[in-house]
C-alpha cells in the first residue's frame, strides 16, 4: 500500500494584482443585460462619492488566498482606504460579469495613486508578512512559502508529490480500511528556509 502526498509553495500574486485588467475596459461601458455589472459599478460610484474607496482584493475557487491578508488589510488602511475581500464565485450567469465593484474601484484608486499602485501594496504587505514571521516568531504553513517542500538536495517545484510505501513504516494498520491523515511539518524559522 502507498500513500501519496501533494505539497505546494506559496503561488506568485502577479495574476492577483492584474486580476481587474481583463474587464477594466468594458466597465467603462458595459452591456445593458450585464445587472450584476452595472449594479457593482453603480455602487462603487456611490462609495466614491461619499469618500469611500475600497482596495478590492478578488479570492475565488483556488485562486487570491494570501499569506499576508492580515498585513494587506494593515497596509491599505495606512493608505486611509477601505479593505475588501471581493468573492468571486465559480459559478457563472451567462450575459452577467463578476467584479465589477473591485475593478471600478481599482480603475479610481490607479488614478489617484498611480499604475503600480496595486503591486506596491501587495508587496508591502508580503515584506510586512515576513517581519511578522520573524519578530513574532509565527509558525509557516507550508502552502505560505517562496519556495515548495521539497527533499534536501533535490530541485524544488511548484506541486510536489511524495509516495510514502506503508509496508515499510511498520506501522499497525488495517489497510482494508480508507484512511484520511493531515500532516504538517514545523518549519525551522531560524533558517528562513522557506522564503526567497
Amino acid at each position: 500500500m502507498t500513500i501519496s502526498v501533494l505539497v505546494h509553495g506559496q503561488e506568485d500574486y502577479k495574476g492577483i494584482i492584474n486580476y481587474y485588467d481583463y474587464i477594466s475596459d468594458y466597465i467603462n461601458k458595459p452591456k445593458k443585460k450585464d445587472t450584476t455589472c452595472i449594479a457593482e459599478i453603480n455602487k462603487a460610484k456611490k462609495d466614491i462619492e461619499n469618500g469611500k474607496i475600497v482596495f478590492c482584493s478578488p479570492v475565488g475557487f483556488l485562486f487570491g488566498m494570501l499569506r499576508f491578508e492580515d498585513e494587506l488589510k494593515e497596509v491599505v488602511e495606512s493608505y486611509g482606504l477601505e479593505f475588501k475581500i471581493d468573492l468571486i464565485s465559480d459559478f457563472r450567469f451567462e450575459g452577467q460579469t463578476q467584479g465589477c465593484y473591485g475593478a471600478y474601484m481599482t480603475q479610481y484608486i490607479e488614478n489617484k495613486f498611480g499604475k503600480n499602485f496595486r503591486e506596491k501594496i501587495y508587496n508591502e504587505a508580503d515584506s510586512l508578512y515576513i517581519v511578522n514571521v520573524i519578530s513574532k516568531n509565527k509558525v509557516v504553513d507550508y502552502w505560505d512559502c517562496d519556495i515548495g517542500p521539497h527533499i534536501l538536495g533535490e530541485k524544488t517545484e511548484r506541486n510536489y508529490t511524495k509516495t510514502l510505501y506503508i509496508d515499510s513504516l511498520q506501522i499497525p494498520i488495517d489497510c482494508s480500511m480508507t484512511i484520511l491523515m493531515d500532516i504538517n511539518f514545523i518549519i525551522e524559522l531560524d533558517k528562513l528556509s522557506c522564503f526567497k
